[in-house]
Protein backbone atom coordinates (compact mmCIF):
# COMPACT_ATOMS: atom_id res chain seq x y z
CA UNK A 1 0.00 0.00 0.00
CA UNK A 2 1.47 3.27 -1.18
CA UNK A 3 0.73 7.25 -0.35
CA UNK A 4 3.05 9.08 -3.39
CA UNK A 5 4.75 12.04 -1.29
CA UNK A 6 8.16 11.99 -2.32
CA UNK A 7 10.75 10.78 -5.33
CA UNK A 8 11.80 7.94 -2.79
CA UNK A 9 8.12 6.75 -2.44
CA UNK A 10 7.75 6.94 -6.37
CA UNK A 11 10.89 4.39 -6.67
CA UNK A 12 9.33 1.82 -4.29
CA UNK A 13 6.31 2.08 -6.17
CA UNK A 14 7.88 1.51 -9.71
CA UNK A 15 10.09 -1.59 -7.91
CA UNK A 16 7.69 -2.97 -6.06
CA UNK A 17 4.79 -3.03 -8.89
CA UNK A 18 7.43 -4.53 -11.67
CA UNK A 19 5.80 -8.01 -11.70
CA UNK A 20 2.24 -7.32 -10.45
CA UNK A 21 -0.68 -6.64 -12.65
CA UNK A 22 -3.54 -5.13 -11.20
CA UNK A 23 -3.70 -1.77 -8.88
CA UNK A 24 -6.48 0.29 -7.24
CA UNK A 25 -6.16 3.72 -6.80
CA UNK A 26 -8.16 5.00 -3.80
CA UNK A 27 -9.23 8.56 -4.24
CA UNK A 28 -10.48 9.69 -7.80
CA UNK A 29 -9.55 13.78 -7.36
CA UNK A 30 -7.19 15.15 -9.64
CA UNK A 31 -3.87 13.44 -8.73
CA UNK A 32 -5.50 10.34 -8.05
CA UNK A 33 -6.03 10.25 -12.22
CA UNK A 34 -2.85 11.96 -12.87
CA UNK A 35 -1.69 8.72 -10.97
CA UNK A 36 -3.83 6.20 -12.90
CA UNK A 37 -2.29 7.50 -15.99
CA UNK A 38 0.86 7.16 -14.80
CA UNK A 39 0.26 3.79 -13.68
CA UNK A 40 -1.34 2.38 -16.64
CA UNK A 41 1.64 3.18 -18.67
CA UNK A 42 3.61 1.33 -16.82
CA UNK A 43 1.20 -1.86 -17.97
CA UNK A 44 -1.04 -1.86 -14.95
CA UNK A 45 -4.35 -2.95 -14.72
CA UNK A 46 -5.95 0.32 -12.94
CA UNK A 47 -9.22 0.55 -11.21
CA UNK A 48 -9.48 3.87 -9.50
CA UNK A 49 -12.61 3.71 -6.48
CA UNK A 50 -14.06 7.31 -6.01
CA UNK A 51 -16.22 7.99 -2.78
CA UNK A 52 -18.39 10.86 -4.30
CA UNK A 53 -21.03 9.75 -7.04
CA UNK A 54 -18.90 10.91 -9.46
CA UNK A 55 -14.98 11.59 -10.35
CA UNK A 56 -13.78 15.39 -9.79
CA UNK A 57 -17.23 16.59 -8.23
CA UNK A 58 -15.24 19.47 -7.42
CA UNK A 59 -14.15 20.35 -10.67
CA UNK A 60 -16.90 19.81 -12.94
CA UNK A 61 -20.45 19.01 -12.76
CA UNK A 62 -21.53 16.01 -13.54
CA UNK A 63 -22.90 15.68 -17.18
CA UNK A 64 -18.93 16.68 -17.70
CA UNK A 65 -17.90 14.61 -14.81
CA UNK A 66 -19.10 11.39 -16.93
CA UNK A 67 -17.82 12.27 -20.16
CA UNK A 68 -14.29 12.18 -18.20
CA UNK A 69 -14.81 9.09 -16.62
CA UNK A 70 -15.88 7.88 -20.23
CA UNK A 71 -13.08 9.00 -21.76
CA UNK A 72 -10.76 7.16 -18.87
CA UNK A 73 -12.50 4.29 -19.02
CA UNK A 74 -11.82 4.35 -23.05
CA UNK A 75 -8.01 5.08 -22.05
CA UNK A 76 -7.91 1.68 -20.31
CA UNK A 77 -8.49 3.05 -16.67
CA UNK A 78 -11.63 1.22 -14.73
CA UNK A 79 -13.29 3.43 -12.46
CA UNK A 80 -16.07 2.77 -9.77
CA UNK A 81 -17.93 6.02 -8.07
CA UNK A 82 -20.19 6.40 -5.32
CA UNK A 83 -17.73 3.44 -3.57
CA UNK A 84 -16.17 3.63 -0.05
CA UNK A 85 -13.47 1.50 0.66
CA UNK A 86 -13.77 0.08 4.33
CA UNK A 87 -10.79 -1.75 4.36
CA UNK A 88 -7.74 -3.03 3.04
CA UNK A 89 -7.11 -7.19 2.20
CA UNK A 90 -4.31 -8.46 3.64
CA UNK A 91 -2.91 -12.16 3.43
CA UNK A 92 0.63 -13.10 4.60
CA UNK A 93 1.74 -9.42 4.88
CA UNK A 94 0.61 -8.52 1.50
CA UNK A 95 -2.08 -6.68 0.16
CA UNK A 96 -4.83 -8.86 -1.85
CA UNK A 97 -7.53 -6.17 -2.28
CA UNK A 98 -9.84 -4.11 -1.07
CA UNK A 99 -13.19 -4.80 1.13
CA UNK A 100 -16.01 -1.74 -0.05
CA UNK A 101 -18.72 -0.17 2.53
CA UNK A 102 -21.46 -2.56 0.71
CA UNK A 103 -19.67 -5.90 1.63
CA UNK A 104 -18.05 -6.74 -1.72
CA UNK A 105 -14.44 -7.17 -2.44
CA UNK A 106 -12.19 -6.43 -5.28
CA UNK A 107 -8.94 -8.36 -5.81
CA UNK A 108 -5.46 -6.06 -6.01
CA UNK A 109 -1.81 -6.83 -5.81
CA UNK A 110 -1.10 -2.92 -4.94
CA UNK A 111 -3.02 -0.08 -3.21
CA UNK A 112 -2.32 3.48 -3.94
CA UNK A 113 -4.04 6.59 -1.41
CA UNK A 114 -4.69 9.25 -3.16
CA UNK A 115 -6.95 10.79 -0.93
CA UNK A 116 -7.08 13.89 1.16
CA UNK A 117 -4.14 15.98 3.03
CA UNK A 118 -3.01 15.95 6.78
CA UNK A 119 -1.06 18.40 8.68
CA UNK A 120 2.07 17.44 10.34
CA UNK A 121 1.11 19.62 13.69
CA UNK A 122 3.22 17.52 16.10
CA UNK A 123 5.61 20.30 17.01
CA UNK A 124 2.41 22.35 17.60
CA UNK A 125 1.13 20.17 19.80
CA UNK A 126 4.20 19.65 22.08
CA UNK A 127 4.35 23.58 22.03
CA UNK A 128 1.20 24.28 23.49
CA UNK A 129 -0.20 26.14 19.93
CA UNK A 130 -3.95 25.59 19.52
CA UNK A 131 -4.64 22.98 16.52
CA UNK A 132 -7.30 21.39 15.15
CA UNK A 133 -6.57 19.86 11.91
CA UNK A 134 -3.84 22.72 11.28
CA UNK A 135 -2.43 25.13 13.78
CA UNK A 136 -5.06 27.74 14.19
CA UNK A 137 -4.41 31.22 13.10
CA UNK A 138 -6.00 34.50 11.98
CA UNK A 139 -6.18 36.15 8.68
CA UNK A 140 -2.77 37.40 9.23
CA UNK A 141 -1.21 34.09 9.45
CA UNK A 142 -0.24 34.64 12.90
CA UNK A 143 -0.80 32.24 16.12
CA UNK A 144 -3.06 33.66 19.07
CA UNK A 145 -1.05 32.52 21.50
CA UNK A 146 2.18 34.24 20.51
CA UNK A 147 2.89 37.65 18.42
CA UNK A 148 6.23 36.24 17.39
CA UNK A 149 4.71 32.78 15.86
CA UNK A 150 3.09 32.33 12.70
CA UNK A 151 1.88 29.46 10.23
CA UNK A 152 1.57 29.16 6.81
CA UNK A 153 1.37 26.18 4.30
CA UNK A 154 -0.17 23.22 4.62
CA UNK A 155 -0.16 23.36 8.14
CA UNK A 156 -2.23 26.61 8.61
CA UNK A 157 -5.48 26.48 9.49
CA UNK A 158 -7.98 29.55 9.48
CA UNK A 159 -11.03 29.94 10.35
CA UNK A 160 -12.18 25.80 9.36
CA UNK A 161 -10.17 25.43 6.59
CA UNK A 162 -6.65 24.23 5.22
CA UNK A 163 -5.67 24.05 1.96
CA UNK A 164 -3.34 21.55 0.47
CA UNK A 165 -1.84 23.66 -2.44
CA UNK A 166 1.34 24.47 -3.55
CA UNK A 167 0.29 27.67 -4.76
CA UNK A 168 -1.78 28.63 -1.55
CA UNK A 169 1.34 27.91 0.42
CA UNK A 170 3.58 29.79 -1.53
CA UNK A 171 1.17 33.36 -0.98
CA UNK A 172 0.86 32.11 2.66
CA UNK A 173 4.65 32.08 2.99
CA UNK A 174 4.92 35.91 1.30
CA UNK A 175 1.87 37.63 3.50
CA UNK A 176 3.65 35.39 6.68
CA UNK A 177 6.93 36.94 6.18
CA UNK A 178 5.95 40.41 5.18
CA UNK A 179 3.57 40.27 8.49
CA UNK A 180 7.02 39.07 10.35
CA UNK A 181 8.68 42.66 9.86
CA UNK A 182 5.79 44.67 10.86
CA UNK A 183 3.40 44.64 7.70
CA UNK A 184 -0.52 44.38 8.40
CA UNK A 185 -1.39 42.07 5.79
CA UNK A 186 -4.16 39.44 5.21
CA UNK A 187 -4.21 36.35 3.37
CA UNK A 188 -7.79 35.62 1.20
CA UNK A 189 -9.48 32.63 1.09
CA UNK A 190 -7.86 31.19 -2.46
CA UNK A 191 -9.77 31.06 -5.88
CA UNK A 192 -9.95 27.36 -6.81
CA UNK A 193 -8.98 27.12 -10.34
CA UNK A 194 -7.24 23.15 -11.78
CA UNK A 195 -6.42 21.93 -14.93
CA UNK A 196 -6.26 18.10 -16.01
CA UNK A 197 -4.39 17.05 -19.05
CA UNK A 198 -4.51 13.26 -19.54
CA UNK A 199 -3.72 12.50 -23.03
CA UNK A 200 -6.59 13.74 -25.46
CA UNK A 201 -8.56 14.63 -22.20
CA UNK A 202 -7.78 18.45 -21.64
CA UNK A 203 -10.09 20.21 -18.67
CA UNK A 204 -9.36 23.38 -16.92
CA UNK A 205 -12.48 24.23 -14.07
CA UNK A 206 -12.41 27.27 -12.14
CA UNK A 207 -15.11 28.61 -9.31
CA UNK A 208 -18.29 26.78 -8.60
CA UNK A 209 -20.51 25.25 -11.46
CA UNK A 210 -23.27 23.83 -8.95
CA UNK A 211 -25.77 24.99 -6.35
CA UNK A 212 -28.99 26.42 -5.49
CA UNK A 213 -29.67 29.50 -7.85
CA UNK A 214 -26.63 28.64 -10.69
CA UNK A 215 -27.79 28.78 -14.53
CA UNK A 216 -25.46 27.49 -16.96
CA UNK A 217 -24.14 28.72 -20.15
CA UNK A 218 -23.00 26.29 -22.26
CA UNK A 219 -21.55 25.99 -25.93
CA UNK A 220 -20.33 23.12 -27.82
CA UNK A 221 -18.03 23.46 -30.82
CA UNK A 222 -16.96 19.90 -32.17
CA UNK A 223 -15.31 18.12 -29.67
CA UNK A 224 -14.91 21.47 -27.75
CA UNK A 225 -16.90 22.53 -24.95
CA UNK A 226 -16.91 26.00 -22.87
CA UNK A 227 -19.72 26.40 -20.62
CA UNK A 228 -20.02 29.47 -17.89
CA UNK A 229 -21.46 29.37 -14.36
CA UNK A 230 -24.20 32.50 -13.02
CA UNK A 231 -25.33 33.41 -9.73
CA UNK A 232 -27.35 36.35 -8.92
CA UNK A 233 -26.56 37.87 -12.16
CA UNK A 234 -22.20 37.12 -11.37
CA UNK A 235 -20.38 34.71 -13.27
CA UNK A 236 -19.25 32.43 -10.48
CA UNK A 237 -17.36 29.78 -12.55
CA UNK A 238 -16.45 28.57 -15.78
CA UNK A 239 -15.44 25.23 -17.33
CA UNK A 240 -13.28 24.29 -20.57
CA UNK A 241 -13.46 20.63 -22.47
CA UNK A 242 -10.98 20.14 -24.53
CA UNK A 243 -9.91 23.76 -25.87
CA UNK A 244 -8.14 25.08 -22.72
CA UNK A 245 -6.22 27.96 -24.28
CA UNK A 246 -8.90 30.16 -22.85
CA UNK A 247 -8.37 29.66 -18.77
CA UNK A 248 -6.88 33.06 -18.18
CA UNK A 249 -9.98 34.80 -19.97
CA UNK A 250 -12.33 32.18 -16.99
CA UNK A 251 -10.18 33.19 -14.07
CA UNK A 252 -10.79 37.08 -15.35
CA UNK A 253 -14.26 36.64 -15.89
CA UNK A 254 -14.92 34.59 -12.40
CA UNK A 255 -12.40 36.10 -9.90
CA UNK A 256 -12.52 39.96 -11.01
CA UNK A 257 -15.66 40.33 -12.79
CA UNK A 258 -14.52 40.92 -16.11
CA UNK A 259 -17.70 41.22 -19.23
CA UNK A 260 -17.16 37.85 -20.78
CA UNK A 261 -17.83 40.34 -23.86
CA UNK A 262 -14.63 41.76 -23.78
CA UNK A 263 -12.85 38.55 -23.40
CA UNK A 264 -11.65 36.16 -26.31
CA UNK A 265 -13.78 33.40 -24.16
CA UNK A 266 -17.31 35.41 -24.66
CA UNK A 267 -16.33 36.07 -28.58
CA UNK A 268 -16.25 31.98 -28.97
CA UNK A 269 -19.43 31.96 -27.06
CA UNK A 270 -21.53 34.26 -29.06
CA UNK A 271 -21.95 36.04 -25.94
Amino acid sequence: MFAIRSVDDLINFKDYVKDKKKLIIVGGGILGLEAANSAKKLGLDVLVIESFDYLLSRQLDKNLSQKLEKGLNDMGINTQTGKSTEEILVDNNKVVGIKLSDGSKIDADAIMIQAGVRSNIDVAKNSNLKTDRGILVGEDLKTEEDDNIYAAGDVAQIGNFTIGLWTASQEMGKIAGANMTGSHNEYEKPKPFSTLNLGDIKVFSAGANSGDGVEELKVEKGDNIYKLFKKEGKFVGGILWSDIKHQTDVKKIVFEGVDPKDTKLGKEMSL
